[in-house]
């Protein structure tokens, strides 16, 4: 679980007791983040060793992913996403493999405010590993400094990452895209229009996938369903 000050592990013993496994600090920063201080990211675990877990910190400017050993608490990596000054997420990183994908929310200013004011932004790191399968270190795979979807899921099967956003080049209206881009390089597939405005928000929440293709966000003013239109 992560805090406004610490991520944790947490185990129950034989009595029904929880014990504190370990506490691994992060820089919350000053500045308050955007909804509320520290970490915007809820915990995401993943590995292809099923031992690593990852949030994002809070740091002023330009926060860093955080990628943790799991048994220990011990930090594997700390990079810095997005650009200084436009860096910020409030949602759950893609954990796949050993791979993590980071959207950027920077911008947003609360609900019910203009989402076109986020900045655009999705990243992809890789968790290298030693001969003996220890995590050593994070590398960059890609940066899309153009994604403008401000959530983001993995179509595991198909490769697809999946978001929702609005684009901040139109100046005096929120205009809604479903997006999908690649996984293996970031780059955008295409943008399905939605809808304008304050009913098409979603708050940054995040697309759902149904096994038969469809889509399913919640909005301010009710569900969205989108499908393919073959269908």
């Amino acid at each position: 679980m992560v805090t406004c000050a610490a991520l944790y592990r947490l185990s129950v013993d034989a009595d029904g007791e929880v014990d504190v496994d370990w506490r691994a600090l992060y820089d919350t920063g000053t500045s308050g983040g955007l909804l509320l201080p520290g970490s915007g990211t809820s915990p995401t675990l993943f590995g292809t060793e099923d031992d690593l877990i990852t949030i994002c910190d809070n740091a002023d400017s330009q926060i860093n992913l955080l990628v943790i050993d799991r048994a220990s608490g011990m930090e594997v990596c700390k990079t810095p996403l997005f650009r200084p000054g436009e860096s910020a997420t409030e949602n759950s990183s893609i954990g796949h493999g050993d791979d993590v994908v980071i959207a950027n929310n920077a911008g947003f200013e609360g609900p019910f405010l203009p989402a076109r004011t986020m900045f655009p932004g999705l990243e992809r790191y890789t968790v290298e590993r030693d001969d003996q399968g220890n995590p050593t270190g994070c590398t960059q795979v890609w940066k899309n400094d153009d994604a403008i979807i401000n959530s983001n899921q993995l179509a595991t099967e198909s490769g697809v990452i999946w978001g929702y956003g609005a684009d901040p080049d139109v100046e005096d209206t929120d205009i809604f895209y479903l997006g999908a881009y690649e996984w293996d390089t970031g780059e955008e597939i295409f943008r399905a229009y939605v809808g304008d405005g304050i009913p098409f928000d979603p708050l940054t929440g995040q697309v759902h996938m149904h096994p038969d293709g469809s889509f399913f966000l919640g909005a301010v003013q009710g569900a969205i369903l989108m499908r393919d239109a073959s269908q």
